[in-house]
């Protein structure tokens, strides 16, 4: 949108929203490790996930079968 249509706005508003998004990823996957006790591990798949392209519908798989697992 930026060079398409001459928005540079456009990508402020969503750099903006997407960094909070991380942000609010990175927080509640601390207090859900903390509530459940997950170990490092889990909390660096999580973070490993969060930056690669798909990596969290990825998770959300092996997340999914840990709680049929209980």
């Amino acid at each position: 949108m930026k060079y398409f249509f001459d928005m540079p706005m456009a990508v402020t508003i969503v750099g903006g929203l997407h960094g909070f998004l991380f942000v609010a990823f990175v927080v509640l996957a601390y207090i859900v490790k903390d509530a459940y006790n997950k170990d490092l591990k889990w909390m660096m798949k999580a973070m490993l996930a969060s930056i690669l392209p798909f990596g969290t519908f990825v998770m959300d798989k092996e997340w999914k079968r840990e709680q049929h697992a209980v």
